[in-house]
């Protein structure tokens, strides 16, 4: 695990990207991560509500922070500078 890299407990649902958004911290540079809907149903969580979305989160945290960390690390940034997994 990268000791410089924090992941916040800021996760919200965004309706309108039909995703979960929280940010990470690396170095002090804030980085805003993306976690797309259709992603937490590939881990077979129940996203049928947008309720169901935090919980889907949460109980697959660490897999998705450890995806999260690997794209960082990769610098697979999207074009507004963001982190996806979709």
């Amino acid at each position: 695990m990268n000791q410089q890299l924090l992941f916040n407990d800021d996760a919200q649902a965004d309706l309108e990207r039909q995703a979960i958004i929280c940010s990470a911290m690396d170095g002090g540079m804030c980085i805003q991560c993306v976690i797309a809907v259709s992603y937490l149903a590939k881990l077979d969580a129940n996203v049928d509500e947008v309720s169901d979305w935090l919980n889907a989160y949460e109980d697959n945290r660490f897999d998705i922070e450890d995806q999260l960390e690997a794209k960082i690390a990769q610098e697979a940034f999207n074009a507004k500078g963001e982190v996806e997994l979709s």
